[in-house]
């Protein structure tokens, strides 16, 4: 079996000892416009006319940051394998509708799990002229490639407390010592080659702090979708100053397909 880059950095006893997790690992292409139905980040999507279009806190239509359609998405662990699960945002919100006081107000973004793709749903033509913004920091319609990784837990959040009994710094420190500023650039540089351009599934980078790690009621919750940066000639996404977004949910929600309970954080350097 070929060798991982984050492998190099440790023992082949710490290499065994890692913690695995299966999930999505998806690459952004720009195709121009796609059908509503398809996976993507960005432009617009699949929205049944029985249910009214959501509306932010600012008093303007949300849009649609990414919808993933798991009949064109490889089977992955604990997700459902049919139907659209879509994120929907607010551009005209300095924070795109994240409740700092209260990760899980959805008031200011919604998350729409739709089984039935055979409801009659808003035309393209329709939702452009319904969403219309100045400004997206997503700059164009952009098709999901999705492949099966298996992400190793190197990452500085709650889930890594959790296994290794201290603080991220704190542990690398031990083992890196005065270098360990330099290694954990080169770390993160190697687990972060197979997390692709965003994740379903699998466990979470931040480039601030995890917010799960201050509140106690959010500990049990795991990675539902993550959307990175992604500044390139073809593709653009910008969270602030070249940050991440995060989507989580409990477990049993997960199981049971209740996505009305998932919340949303994005943070930037």
């Amino acid at each position: 079996m070929e060798q991982k880059c984050y492998e190099t950095f440790f023992t082949r006893e710490f290499v065994n000892k890692i913690v695995k997790k299966e999930a999505g690992s998806i690459i952004l292409h720009n195709e121009g416009k796609l059908p509503l139905s398809q996976s993507k980040v960005g432009g617009v999507g699949y929205f049944p006319k029985n249910k009214p279009y959501p509306i932010g806190t600012s008093g303007e239509p949300l849009h649609l940051l990414a919808q993933l359609n798991f009949e064109e998405l490889p089977a992955i662990p604990d997700f459902p394998t049919k139907g659209i699960l879509a994120f929907y945002i607010d551009l005209h919100d300095d924070l795109y509708g994240m409740d700092l006081e209260d990760m899980q107000n959805q008031a200011g973004y919604q998350i729409y799990y739709i089984e039935d793709l055979t409801l009659p749903a808003f035309t393209r033509e329709e939702l452009e002229t319904l969403t219309k913004a100045e400004y997206s920091f997503v700059k164009g319609e952009y098709a999901i490639e999705c492949s099966i990784a298996s992400i190793p837990l190197l990452q500085d959040n709650y889930e890594f407390q959790i296994q290794y009994g201290e603080d991220y710094y704190t542990f690398f420190e031990k083992l890196f010592g005065d270098q360990v500023d330099d290694r954990l650039d080169d770390l993160y540089d190697c687990v972060t080659q197979d997390m692709g351009e965003g994740l379903i599934g699998g466990y979470p980078m931040f480039t601030q702090d995890d917010p799960r790690l201050y509140r106690e009621q959010l500990q049990q919750d795991v990675l539902l979708f993550q959307l990175d940066s992604v500044f390139g000639e073809e593709v653009e996404v910008m969270w602030g100053d070249a940050g991440i977004a995060n989507f989580f949910i409990h477990p049993t929600d997960l199981k049971n397909r209740r996505f009305d309970k998932a919340w949303f954080n994005w943070d930037c350097s």
